[in-house]
């Protein structure tokens, strides 16, 4: 039996996105808060999310619903000048667990632009598991996803955990065969040690 160790993107290795940063950087004229709902929650933004249309086609509708005249490079080139606050403790968990000879992976309702940030913090080639919505066109909190994850991790046989800030996404994989840690960046170590023990720290 091994031990599996699945992380949430943001709430776990990032801490929540400060959107005003991004609106700033293409000079949106819209008002911030809906910024950031039109960025989350519009039909197109989800179905970028699920990797179903491509960066260009939810940009071209991103842009003009934001009332911004950033270009699609220069929107992309200010995503990547985009910093992300790291929880650091996430980052020496995951690379100490790949030491140890664990197994770890990613689950995380993505856009391909994220990925961006996620690879100048973690080398992606580390990883067993990768669960991006982008590439297996599917979101959080969906059971057909976690069940999904605990076929490929043979969760039945093997003690998977996932660590996820949201309840919702912790009670889904739960259901799933999934064991779930609900935990923040801030707390992840000390609800590790609650949870599971593993000779690390």
């Amino acid at each position: 039996m091994e031990k599996i160790f699945i992380f949430d993107v943001y709430g776990i290795i990032f801490r929540r996105t400060n959107y005003e940063k991004l609106y700033r950087a293409i000079h949106a004229k819209i008002p911030l808060k809906d910024f950031r709902n039109v960025y989350l929650y519009t039909d197109y933004a989800v179905l970028y999310e699920k990797g179903l249309i491509s960066t260009y086609e939810f940009l071209d509708k991103f842009l003009k619903d934001t009332h911004s005249n950033a270009t699609h490079d220069e929107y992309i080139e200010a995503y990547k000048n985009f910093e992300q606050s790291v929880y650091e403790d996430t980052i020496k968990l995951i690379k100490q667990l790949k030491e140890k000879g664990f197994k770890v992976g990613i689950c995380s309702n993505l856009k391909k632009l994220n990925l961006i940030h996620l690879s100048n913090v973690i080398d992606l080639n580390d990883l067993d598991y990768e669960f991006y919505s982008c590439y297996v066109h599917d979101l959080k909190p969906s059971i057909d996803l976690f069940n999904h994850i605990a076929k490929i991790t043979d969760a039945k046989n093997n003690d998977v955990y996932f660590f996820d800030d949201t309840k919702e996404n912790c009670d889904a994989a739960s259901r799933c065969g999934i064991k779930t840690i609900h935990t923040t960046g801030d707390n992840i170590i000390e609800d590790l040690k609650r949870n599971v023990y593993v000779d690390l720290l």
